[in-house]
């Protein structure tokens, strides 16, 4: 170890372990034809001053412990150029960057021998995707990172205004009520997420996969919403829920500024099958699930997580950590995430930006989603083993069917 290295956080730890092996993939469509050299200059300029871990190497001393040592980059082994990736001509754009991005979501590793991070440009696409190792951050801060580059398409000379640093915190309970309620929560949630992570699992159905199933074949499709719609449907069940449940908003999740790093944790979520019913609304369901997602905000089951990992990798080690979080993961049927992208237009680069997307490689699950926003919509990488769900496509649809009947049945 040198003296200017730098010791891997307790996430980043883990995240190097097989078990819990991630990449990130961050993709901006961009609204006219790339324009390489730019997109490296834009890079050089602002990976050394926005996330320092892009300039640097992860080595590994003969203890087996692991370390960022700044190097010198060579921005050119970063770039992979695509100059014909679109296999048919009869596809889309967006088929073709989903298909792309399918293959990389498996046995696609970085290499070591340079900072953990590469910046594939899709010509034909004019889409440029961001790989980037979940050991540099999580999505907020990679997030940051790639806005910090960005420029507001209205006014470019200035760029992006984003907060840094700052923690989560709780508000404090007003009353002794509200304080035995958030105990008896937290508790119930905490002892179900313990027992996930040893031997409680979800029901066996078609969605489960099986052994191994992080290293099947993949394909991935994208469902597209409008963030109105979604407000529609929040300030109808809002309303109906808020009537029943006045106790529960008195506490609330506040987070101040953003973070840097990796903070990971994680929320178990119930999510229920309803059989179609004549003359229900799918208002009827989505107030069941925000009323559990109340409880849950008021919980502090993903701080608990978090620190569990911790208090984990600092008696147990990477490797029974990264084996309790894997377990979890595999005792539930599909992950689902999301991250607050910005939410007016943007220029990378000179480049407008038409859409950002974010997925991830596999996890031990036959279904991921990945969901973020920007100017106004959201739009949502689904990701699945081609052997449980052949066509994505399909259920893409579904969901924007779904917000859809949603909208209709708020506005009565």
């Amino acid at each position: 170890m040198e003296r200017d290295d730098e010791p891997l956080t307790p996430s980043g730890r883990m995240f190097l372990r097989p078990e819990m092996d991630q990449i990130i993939h961050c993709v901006f469509g961009l609204g006219k034809p790339i324009d390489i050299q730019s997109i490296k200059d834009e890079m050089d300029r602002n990976m050394h001053i926005a996330h320092p871990k892009f300039t640097s190497l992860l080595v590994q001393d003969r203890h087996g412990r692991h370390y960022w040592r700044k190097t010198q980059v060579n921005i050119d082994r970063h770039f992979i150029i695509i100059n014909n990736h679109a296999s048919s001509q009869l596809i889309t754009d967006e088929e073709s960057v989903n298909d792309y991005l399918a293959d990389l979501s498996i046995s696609s590793p970085l290499p070591t021998d340079k900072p953990l991070w590469e910046f594939h440009v899709l010509v034909p696409n004019k889409c440029v995707v961001l790989r980037v190792h979940h050991a540099l951050g999580d999505g907020i801060s990679l997030m940051a990172l790639m806005l910090s580059g960005c420029r507001k398409a209205n006014d470019p000379n200035n760029p992006l205004v984003l907060p840094t640093g700052g923690r989560y915190t709780f508000e404090r309970p007003r009353t002794i009520r509200n304080l035995v309620q958030a105990t008896w929560i937290t508790t119930r949630y905490v002892l179900e997420f313990i027992m996930r992570s040893l031997w409680m699992r979800d029901k066996t159905t078609s969605l489960s996969g099986g052994e191994g199933v992080e290293l099947w074949p993949r394909k991935l499709a994208t469902a597209k919403f409008l963030l109105e719609d979604m407000k529609i449907v929040k300030r109808a069940v809002a309303g109906a829920v808020s009537r029943k449940n006045y106790l529960l908003d008195e506490l609330r999740l506040k987070k101040t500024v953003l973070s840097s790093g990796n903070m990971f944790g994680m929320l178990l979520l119930p999510v229920y099958y309803h059989k179609p019913d004549v003359g229900c609304s799918p208002l009827k369901h989505v107030e069941k699930i925000k009323e559990v997602m109340t409880k849950k905000k008021m919980s502090s089951e993903a701080y608990f997580s978090y620190k569990l990992g911790q208090l984990a990798m600092s008696c147990f080690g990477p490797k029974a950590t990264s084996y309790m979080f894997n377990k979890v993961i595999k005792n539930t049927t599909f992950t689902i995430s999301n991250v607050v992208g910005p939410q007016e237009d943007l220029t990378f680069a000179g480049h407008p930006i038409d859409y950002i997307r974010v997925t991830t490689t596999s996890l031990p699950h036959a279904l991921t989603m990945h969901m973020v926003s920007y100017a106004g919509k959201a739009e949502m990488q689904i990701l699945v083993a081609k052997d449980i769900i052949p066509d994505p496509q399909i259920l893409a649809k579904y969901f924007e069917i779904a917000l859809n009947e949603m909208k209709e049945a708020a506005k009565y």
